[in-house]
């Protein structure tokens, strides 16, 4: 088994950190311009973890990752609703409405949990829990098989 990629940080001449590592396609990659060693070794150690996760099959490239939250939702119906009633798709469907209109434009990884929160309070009160659920059981099974990260 190879050993575990590192990468390697170094100090710019402007006093500034570089981090190095090896892409997925073992391309030889840089990252310039952190302040700090430490800034550049977080930003590395979390680059070489998603390269080990897309070199073991656990994650979609960037590029083949929907782009935003409404292409993400279609994805989940087309193959999530293919393993369903269609009764259950189209209820799907209705509640994930919702979703698509508040974040359908934004890019599924930069949600955060607070506006979530504030879009649910929004929700009619009868089925603010239902369109809820629908919606985090959908980014739930993005990230399940790779196609958005936590």
């Amino acid at each position: 088994m190879p050993a575990k990629q590192r990468g390697s940080v170094q100090k710019e001449s402007s006093g500034r950190w570089t981090a190095r590592y090896y892409d997925a396609d073992r391309v030889r990659r840089s990252k310039g311009g952190f302040a700090t060693k430490s800034d550049a070794r977080t930003w590395l150690d979390d680059e070489t973890k998603e390269v080990a996760a897309l070199r073991r099959g656990d994650l979609l490239p960037t590029r083949d990752r929907p782009t935003t939250v409404e292409t993400l939702l279609d994805v989940f119906l087309d193959k999530h609703g293919r393993t369903v009633d269609p009764s259950t798709k189209r209820t799907l469907e209705t509640r994930l409405r919702y979703a698509r209109a508040e974040f359908g434009e934004r890019v599924p990884h930069s949600l955060r949990k607070i506006e979530i929160e504030d879009w649910r309070a929004e929700l009619p009160a009868g089925s603010r829990a239902d369109i809820l659920r629908t919606f985090r059981q959908a980014l739930a099974w993005a990230v399940a098989r790779g196609y958005a990260t936590p």
